[in-house]
Formats: structure tokens, C-alpha cells, sequence
């Protein structure tokens, strides 16, 4: 479980807010551990494998027909 929140931690800010806001509802008091992450999260620039589209961030799609041209 230590392993997901360290993974939870190098998530953008407006995805622990989303899991924040699911996590109410389970059956364990997840809540109140990504709202204390959202709440001590230092604000950066959206990393370059992430991409953002309205309200929703995601991971880019990793090309390979142009890493196999490379070659």
C-alpha cells in the first residue's frame, strides 16, 4: 500500500483531487489521505508525459513507429 501512495504522489493535482472525491465513498477512510495530499501539494508544471484535455489529464501515447524509424 506504501508503494500506490508514493505512485499517488507523482500524480497531477487535479487527478488526487478526482481520487479525493471517488475515495469518499469506499470502504475505507482513503479520503483522508488524499485530502492531505491535495492539501501539501506543491504546485509544478504538468510533467511532459502527461497531456491535459478540458478537465481530464492523461498519459501520452508513446509513438513507436517513429522510435523504429530512428534506428
Amino acid at each position: 500500500m506504501i508503494l500506490a501512495f508514493e505512485k499517488f504522489e507523482k500524480l497531477p493535482l487535479d487527478t488526487l483531487k478526482q481520487l479525493y472525491y471517488l475515495s469518499k465513498q469506499l470502504k475505507y477512510d482513503l479520503y483522508d489521505i488524499f485530502f492531505e495530499m491535495v492539501r501539501q501539494y506543491d504546485a509544478k508544471p504538468l510533467d511532459k508525459s502527461y497531456e491535459k484535455f478540458e478537465q481530464i489529464i492523461y498519459r501520452k501515447q508513446v509513438d513507436f513507429k517513429k522510435a523504429d524509424n530512428k534506428l
